[in-house]
């Protein structure tokens, strides 16, 4: 199993560290102004659920599980899984 120490975007090669802080900006570094603290990555609340990913923008809402309420139980018979 491999797992990422960084994200980098391929259109525009600007690299990530896993904490979202940007590592490097190719074009830009040493730039007047430009200030790579200003271009951290937001934290985004993922959850996974019968193998679908679910990506929630707002920190305040409920937890996955609880929004989905009694679908799970209701979807037994298909073969979906947690």
């Amino acid at each position: 199993m491999r797992i990422a120490q960084l994200f980098r975007c391929g259109y525009h090669g600007w690299t990530y560290g896993l904490d979202g802080a940007l590592i490097s900006a190719p074009e830009f570094e040493g730039q007047a102004g430009f200030d790579p603290k200003q271009f951290t990555l937001t934290p985004v609340r993922a959850e996974e659920w019968s193998n679908l990913i679910f990506v929630n923008l707002d920190p305040g809402t409920e937890p996955l599980m609880k929004s989905l309420g009694r679908l799970p139980q209701q979807v037994e018979r298909f073969g979906l899984t947690e």
